[in-house]
């Protein structure tokens, strides 16, 4: 029984021993023991260089140039929904409150406030 036990006890050692130098799972050759190659990192493809740089995403639309996007809550408040508008608000002081000609401001309640229209 004993050489059986002897000869059992060294395959399983050496069975061992190999494992421990064999690279792990998804290393590549010539990497150290350990290691695993990391895939690149995502490509940011950026703004495209002819895409204006002054639009605002507002909810689901864009604001265009010299417009903000605007949150405000409905006659719910808090509550209820929360809705976005491109616009442009009034600036008090300034010639015709901000406003561009043809446009003036008005408040609208329950709405994005004073803003020109």
């Amino acid at each position: 029984m004993r050489p059986v036990l002897l000869a059992l006890l060294l395959s399983t050692s050496s069975f061992a021993c190999d494992k421990q130098g064999a690279p792990p799972p998804g290393a590549t050759a010539g990497s150290s023991a350990g290691a695993v190659e990391n895939p690149p990192p995502p490509v940011d493809a950026g703004t495209p260089p002819d895409a204006p740089t002054d639009l605002v995403t507002c909810g689901d639309k864009t604001c265009g140039a010299g417009e903000e996007c605007i949150s405000y809550y409905g006659i719910a408040g808090p509550r209820g929904p929360q809705f976005h508008e491109c616009g442009i608000r009034c600036k008090q002081g300034a010639s015709n409150d901000g406003c561009a000609e043809g446009k003036r401001c008005q408040t609208i309640a329950d709405g994005p406030g004073p803003v020109c229209r």
